[in-house]
């Protein structure tokens, strides 16, 4: 129905006409389908949201079980061999595991963490591994062998990572690249330095060959061209090493090389003629300090004039020491035949003792010290051989050459020439040969302690050093009996022992036969005299042989002396 209604009004108030509208039925359906719409958007909305909460939940799931399971080192082991290892989850290495699933995804991102961790480890290491290579300059480490074995590495564990999660491979594989990247310009830069350390030897070994041939050069002075019949100088040939040097070294280390070996060869030049010419002058026996003053010193006389003052001082220093050095060389060879000589003459002297007079072999032995004498006179003066010839009576002055021992031991006999001196002061040949055995000892040390010693057990006084024998000879008759004894002793130990004995061994053993003398019947008879002599009146208390010398004093008659005479008998017997 159309048209429209007329209100009635209430009063004078009007009312408002309602026009009569056509009904449409497609609204309601507008509407319906609008609803359904927007209800399957809700359900839509709600399903993502619950597979979203399900995605995380079962992702959470996925990350706690590689969580709660780490790979083990046998599995570690597996995937860093490149082999995918079994029992990883998340269908790791199974067909299955291609199906989507949250869980999956999760498991394969964290297992491939996991793996790309622990790869990354074990490639640091071997990277680390090569660098201490590198820095110890290991034989045979190249930038192309550490390519390699990064590259093998980086392949082996990136096959596992693929097959877990690609592009955790790929990361590996650019933070491998970039750590090698390192180690590898850590490679070239070694070989670079290699490669130059070698090129500097070969330069040095060209270099010192050179040098080795300049002295030869300087030597063989000016020389002519056998071809063109030029003349070649010394310095024609200095410089054409000094220019092949200079050459190499710019084109080597630049300028700064150049400069450097420049200095170093015009060293080398001035060193080279001062040598040739030094050795020249050394060995010609005629050279003067005057004639190198002049230059007047032959092959090398020019030369010798083109060096400034200061070589030509280095070369007369040289050779001075040089002939300084030959004297002394010469001297001391000579001092070592004599002190040769000496040795064997003390030898063939003491050997002679032993022989009778008259006998050939004495007679042999002393033509062979008369050879010695003749060849070395300082050795063995003229009266060793008239004396073992003619053998002389008496022993000598003992006091001299006791003292002349005490000499030896502290150092103040310094040559044999001292020693034979003292045979115009008494000392006999046979004691001036036998202070010479002594005064060739390396070691006296020992036969100092026992001569000491034999100068205590034979009462010989020694004052500030010096030995002083009674006139009467006693004390040193007593020292020659122990001296006799001592040797004795001594030949003995080699005989038994093959060994020589000590200064105390053979000291200990004379006190002990003294002790065993004073204890003999003899030793108590002569002491029992002593006894009856000490009773004089004159005399008055014991007799021993540090009061005897003040005793000599008292016997002012002939009687007193020879008691005295008497008691040093006595005392000889009683062991003092």
């Amino acid at each position: 129905m159309s048209g429209q209604v007329q209100a009635r009004q209430v009063g004078n108030v009007p009312m408002q006409q309602i026009s009569q509208q056509q009904t449409n039925y497609m609204v309601a359906a507008n509407v319906q389908a609008q609803e359904a719409g927007t209800l399957a958007q809700i359900l839509n909305d709600m399903r993502a949201t619950v597979l979203e909460f399900s995605g995380k939940k079962r992702m959470e799931e996925g990350l706690r079980y590689v969580a709660e399971n780490p790979a083990t080192k046998e599995q570690l082991d597996l995937a860093a061999g490149g082999i995918t290892p079994p029992n990883l989850g998340g269908g790791i290495g199974k067909e299955s595991g291609d199906l989507p699933s949250f869980f999956n995804q999760a498991v394969r991102k964290a297992r491939s963490a996991e793996l790309s961790s622990h790869f990354l480890i074990e490639g640091k290491s071997i990277l680390s591994g090569i660098l201490t290579d590198i820095q110890n300059g290991t034989p045979g480490v190249t930038p192309e062998s550490i390519k390699t074995k990064i590259n093998s590495a980086t392949t082996g564990f990136s096959k596992t990572l693929s097959a877990v999660d690609p592009e955790a491979a790929i990361q590996f594989q650019a933070s491998m690249a970039a750590h090698g990247n390192t180690v590898l310009n850590a490679a070239y830069e070694s070989q670079l330095k290699k490669n130059q350390e070698q090129r500097k030897i070969n330069f040095d070994a060209g270099y010192d060959h050179d040098l080795r041939f300049l002295e030869k050069d300087i030597e063989a002075g000016d020389k002519i061209d056998p071809e063109t019949g030029a003349i070649i100088t010394i310095d024609d040939k200095i410089n054409s090493r000094r220019q092949s040097i200079t050459n190499g070294a710019l084109a080597f280390g630049g300028l700064a090389m150049q400069k450097e070996y420049s200095e170093k060869y015009e060293i080398a030049v001035r060193e080279a003629k001062i040598n040739v010419i030094t050795k020249s002058l050394i060995d010609d026996k005629t050279m003067t300090l005057e004639k190198i003053r002049t230059a007047d010193i032959g092959k090398h006389g020019n030369l010798l004039k083109t060096l400034d003052q200061n070589s030509v001082s280095k070369i007369t220093a040289n050779y001075m020491t040089a002939v300084n050095y030959r004297n002394s060389e010469a001297k001391d060879l000579l001092q070592q035949q004599k002190t040769f000589d000496q040795k064997k003459f003390v030898s063939l002297y003491n050997d002679v003792l032993q022989l009778p007079e008259n006998s050939k072999e004495r007679k042999k032995l002393i033509d062979s010290i008369a050879v010695i004498a003749m060849n070395n006179p300082d050795v063995v003066p003229l009266n060793v051989l008239k004396d073992l010839r003619d053998p002389p009576k008496g022993e000598g002055n003992g006091q001299v050459y006791f003292n002349l021992r005490n000499m030896i031991y502290k150092n103040q006999i310094t040559s044999p020439d001292q020693i034979w001196a003292m045979t115009k002061q008494g000392l006999s040949t046979t004691h001036a040969v036998a202070a010479l055995d002594l005064f060739n000892r390396t070691d006296k040390q020992e036969q100092n302690k026992l001569d000491t010693g034999l100068a205590r057990l034979s009462n010989v006084p020694i004052i500030q050093g010096q030995a002083y024998f009674d006139k009467e000879g006693t004390a040193l008759k007593r020292y020659n009996e122990l001296s006799i004894q001592a040797d004795a002793i001594k030949t003995r130990y080699l005989n038994e022992k093959n060994i020589e004995p000590t200064a105390d061994v053979i000291l200990s053993e004379l006190r002990k036969n003294i002790e065993t003398q004073r204890n003999s019947e003899t030793a108590k008879a002569a002491r029992k005299s002593l006894e009856s002599l000490e009773k004089l009146p004159w005399i008055n208390g014991k007799i021993t042989r540090d009061n005897l010398k003040s005793l000599e004093k008292k016997a002012d008659t002939e009687p007193k002396r020879q008691v005295l005479r008497r008691a040093d008998s006595l005392l000889t017997q009683a062991g003092e």
